[in-house]
Order: C-alpha cells, then sequence, then structure tokens
C-alpha cells in the first residue's frame, strides 16, 4: 500500500498569503521580525562583550586600567573579586584553553551564525549554507554549555563556593541559575538535530526557536547585569548617608565583593524568567512556522513513495 506524497512535505509548503501574515492583522509577521531583530541585537551585545574581554585580558594597558580603575567603581558596577579588581580579569590567564577557546569562541561562533538560521530568502537559496551553520551552532552551543558547567569547579565562576548557598536567604547562587540555563540548553540540541536529520521540517522549526531562545538567555543576562549596573550608577549620585542608610550600600572591600557576587546571581535569575517568558509568549502566538518554505534540497522527491 502507497501513500500519497507531494512534491514537498506538507510542512514546507509555501503559505498562503493570510496565513504569511498571520491574520488580519499581520501579528505573526510582524511577531517575527521583532524576534529576529531581538535576536540579532542580543547576538551582537555577547560577541561584543565577548571578544571586548577577550582582547581586554590581553592587553596589558586594559589590566593596568582595571586594577587602578575598577576598585574606585560605584557599588553594582565594578563586579569585584576578593582583591577588589574585576572578576574576569585573570581567568583567561588561569585557563586560557577553557575560558577563551572551549567558552568565548563558541559562544561567538553561535551568535555569529544564528541570526541566518532565521531568515527564510538564506534558507532557500543558499541551503547547504544553512545546514553548515546549523551544524556548527549546535556543536559549538554543545561546548559551550560543557564548558560553562565545568567552570565553578574550577573557580573561574563568580559565584559562591557552595552552589546550594541562598544570597539574602532567597536567591540561589550564579552557579545554580547558569547551571539550569545551561541544562536547558543542552536538552533542546538533539531534539533540533534529530528532526532536521528526519525531514520533519515543522518539528525542526519549532525546535530550532526553542534552541534559539534558550541561547538568547546568555545574553539577556548581560542585558540584566547592565539594568543593575545602571541601578548602582543612580543610586551613586547620591550622598553617602542615604546610599548607606536606605539602599545598604557597603564601605568595606570584602561587603562590596559579596554584594557583587549576589547581584551576579540576581542577574541571572532574571534573565531565567525574562527568557522563559518570552519562551512562553513565543509558543503561544506562533501560529505557523518561522518560515513555511523548506530550502529547495529538503523538498521530496516526486518520484519517490513511501511503502507501508
Amino acid at each position: 500500500m502507497a501513500s500519497q506524497v507531494g512534491p514537498t512535505p506538507p510542512s514546507a509548503s509555501l503559505p498562503s498569503k493570510s496565513r504569511a501574515k498571520g491574520g488580519k492583522d499581520g501579528t505573526g509577521s510582524r511577531y517575527h521580525a521583532i524576534f529576529l531583530a531581538g535576536t540579532t541585537a542580543l547576538s551582537i551585545l555577547l560577541i561584543l562583550i565577548g571578544g571586548g574581554h577577550f582582547l581586554g585580558n590581553l592587553s596589558d594597558d586594559a589590566k593596568n586600567l582595571h586594577h587602578d580603575f575598577v576598585p574606585d567603581l560605584p557599588y553594582l558596577t565594578g563586579w569585584r573579586d576578593e582583591n577588589g579588581e574585576f572578576f574576569g580579569l585573570h581567568r583567561l590567564k588561569k585557563a586560557p584553553i577553557h575560558y577563551g577557546g572551549l567558552h568565548i569562541v563558541p559562544a561567538i561562533i553561535w551568535c555569529l551564525f544564528i541570526p541566518f538560521q532565521h531568515v527564510a530568502t538564506i534558507r532557500r537559496r543558499y541551503p547547504a549554507a544553512h545546514r553548515w551553520m546549523g551544524r556548527s551552532i549546535l556543536l559549538s552551543n554543545l561546548v559551550l554549555c560543557l564548558s560553562g558547567l565545568a567552570m565553578a569547579p574550577r573557580n573561574l565562576s563568580y559565584t559562591h563556593r557552595n552552589v546550594w548557598h541562598l544570597h539574602g536567604g532567597v536567591i540561589p547562587t550564579f552557579e545554580a541559575g547558569t547551571t539550569l540555563i545551561a541544562l536547558v540548553q543542552l536538552l533542546t540540541i538533539a531534539p533540533t538535530y534529530r528532526t532536521a536529520a528526519a525531514r520533519r521540517w515543522k518539528a525542526h522549526q519549532l525546535w530550532a526557536r526553542r534552541h534559539t531562545l534558550a541561547g538568547a538567555v546568555i545574553s539577556l543576562q548581560r542585558v540584566c547585569m547592565g539594568i543593575i549596573m545602571a541601578y548602582g550608577l543612580l543610586v551613586s549620585r547620591l550622598d553617602k548617608r542615604t546610599q548607606t542608610e536606605w539602599f545598604g550600600v557597603p564601605r568595606t572591600r570584602a561587603e562590596m565583593y559579596e554584594g557583587e557576587r549576589a547581584a551576579m546571581a540576581v542577574s541571572a535569575w532574571m534573565s531565567f524568567v525574562f527568557g522563559l517568558a518570552w519562551w512562553y509568549y513565543d509558543e503561544k502566538v506562533r501560529s505557523h512556522p518561522v518560515a513555511s518554505s523548506a530550502p529547495p534540497s529538503f523538498k521530496t522527491d516526486k518520484a519517490k513513495v513511501d511503502k507501508q
């Protein structure tokens, strides 16, 4: 018994005009434009931060700037270690392969390629590039997550030494937050690859979006750091007494270290909550795949039929 097979899989058929617009109000197309712009902006942000941090660790001038400048920065803006210096200053020197080659480089690769995967025109015109970029994205994310999970045991993470510690009795550690984020990302890798290998295009596009949103949480964490830093700068404009009595700004190096380490944990959990909300909204409003047409090379040969 043979089942009828059309020229393209059902999930790869071209959308109707109304469906492409996402309904009468065009919500689908507008949301996808926002989705693409948002993920692209977050990718660029992480490339700039990661690349700048990488080059900064290699520059002696930057090291001297960190050493002289960071201790005097307002509370919640310096991300100080126990010595009063920027916590990331010595990580690349201490573990160049782990932190540089296995963490920063894969993150940059992921950010460089991921926006192109959500552009339908690129997928249709350059299917081979789409496939190879996709494999590079999944492999780089696997390396990125595993290297991130190995940071805290090597004392390369800005986190409390006890992973079960609660900052202020409420907020779990930065390591706990990033571990959860990494596990969510890892859980999206295999389905994204398997659905593509099985040519299940609708399911593949669904998992590709989920993988993208899970990865974007890392960039969102940097945004949350920026929000906390902006708060710290605003508070620093107040007089010293108000800062201490009303906002609890510490004065000693040890207290600042503990406070900023707790703030880093807050940024991780903020980004997880924001990412989860974005994921929920994406699942709710997405009534059709990101791109309704599959690349030409993905189309089913008319001469082939499934025999049962």
